[in-house]
């Protein structure tokens, strides 16, 4: 489990040799938790101290981060441009040289304006843990709190051959779709050897606002671990020489919101 925004308010080891934990969200309750091993990462926040900040007057810095506006200037200027770990947005290197691009484009590009906008709602990450983990898009949670009818297909490793050829059988994939004719691709999730392999493949399927229809024509290499999100494309489909929810490590479940009709999710009413 990952906590983001999340305050570490109390731990202790218990008795049993366990971590004990408290969390102040950031709707400002607390959470207890108990695990085997807990990691703390406390992040970074840039250093504006040798950039004299304090000379451009109306400088607004919010939990310690440059406040900008769409187009990565420094408000109310629109000469002074950040990017990268000055914003702390997104601390990732790929996100920096992203936004800085951005910001360039947009001093000497001739480019409409709304062109130039760089969105990260949908930026791929990766955790080189034990098990490497990699994710783009939305997940579960995310889709229910939105009111967003979805389907899931999730494949193990077990049956990915280049994970059993390599002897790591340890890993998932997991690919979520709009629950409707279209079946959207809406997020991917993969645990497991070359993770990221499968998360840049599908980071370009939800970019494109591709289906799983037009994907499942997609010949990938043999054997690589985008096996595993092929395979989660066939069982979507119905057309999986394997059979869901028979083994483990074959999922296959679907989840609309109670105001789900007509193929799409409607919000609440207020």
């Amino acid at each position: 489990t990952f906590h983001h925004d999340s305050l570490l308010h109390a731990a202790e080891i218990t008795p049993n040799n366990r971590v004990k934990y408290t969390l102040v969200n950031k709707d400002g309750g607390f959470n207890d938790y108990e695990v085997d091993k807990a990691l703390i990462s406390i992040g970074r926040k840039p250093s504006y101290d040798s950039l004299n900040l304090a000379a451009l007057g109306d400088v607004t810095i919010t939990k310690g981060k440059l406040k900008r506006d769409q187009y990565n200037r420094v408000k109310p200027f629109n000469h002074i441009y950040a990017c990268g770990d000055a914003t702390t947005d997104v601390a990732l290197v790929n996100v920096g040289e992203l936004e800085g691009r951005a910001c360039v484009e947009h001093m000497f590009s001739v480019r409409p304006e709304e062109d130039i906008i760089r969105s990260l709602k949908m930026y791929s990450s990766i955790l080189f843990l034990d098990q490497e983990v990699a994710s783009v898009g939305l997940n579960e949670q995310q889709c229910q709190r939105n009111h967003i009818g979805y389907r899931m297909a999730r494949y193990g490793y077990e049956f990915v051959s280049r994970a059993v050829a390599m002897n790591n059988t340890r890993g998932f994939v997991k690919l979520i779709v709009t629950n409707d004719e279209k079946m959207q691709v809406l997020g991917v999730r993969a645990v497991g050897a070359h993770a990221s392999s499968i998360v840049d493949l599908a980071s370009l399927a939800i970019h494109n606002k591709e289906s799983a229809f037009k994907l499942a024509d997609l010949l990938t290499a043999y054997p690589a671990v985008t096996q595993g999100f092929q395979e989660c494309l066939r069982m979507l489909l119905g057309s999986s020489i394997l059979k869901p929810n028979v083994f483990p490590g074959l999922v296959l479940k679907e989840w609309s919101p109670n105001d789900f009709g007509r193929g799409r999710a409607f919000p609440p009413e207020k």
